[in-house]
Order: structure tokens, then sequence, then C-alpha cells
């Protein structure tokens, strides 16, 4: 146990964890810029 490369183990962890992210889709943050959205419809309205 004491002679085991963790930050290779971290590595692979991570690595393993984002594969099985992306591949099944799991829960992602999705984001949208307000003022941007406000701005268009404001445009869109107006002509």
């Amino acid at each position: 146990m004491k002679n085991l490369d963790w930050s290779l183990i971290l590595f692979v962890g991570v690595s393993l964890t984002t594969e099985y992210w992306n591949y099944w889709g799991l829960p992602r943050v999705y984001y949208w810029n307000l003022k941007k959205e406000v701005l268009e419809d404001l445009e869109t309205k107006s002509s």
C-alpha cells in the first residue's frame, strides 16, 4: 500500500469518471445568458 503511485491512481480514476460521465450523459449544468436572451427578444419585438 505504501508503494502505490497515488497520482497515477487519481489520474486513471478521474479519466474513467470523465469518460463514464460523458458516455452516459449524466446530469450537466446548463446555463443561459439572460441578458442576451432579453436583448434578442426586445429586438425581435421592436422590428
